[in-house]
């Protein structure tokens, strides 16, 4: 049988300035999706597109 491995409650994010991949709680992008880039100091909105996308992804992974 095989395993299916859960789906973690953060959302990995490139910073789009220096690509440096950031992860963010669901929780707390639920809140507020503003973040900042923990390399560049680049601050920028994580879009609704991608919360819902995440979102999918985690529905067809039955979480």
């Amino acid at each position: 049988m095989t395993q299916v491995q859960p789906v973690p409650d953060t959302l990995s994010l490139p910073c789009p300035q220096c690509n440096h991949k950031l992860r963010e709680s669901l929780a707390r992008l639920r809140l507020n999706r503003e973040v900042s880039c923990t390399h560049c100091g680049n601050a920028f909105t994580v879009t609704e597109a991608q919360l819902e996308a995440f979102l999918r992804m985690r529905e067809q992974l039955g979480r």
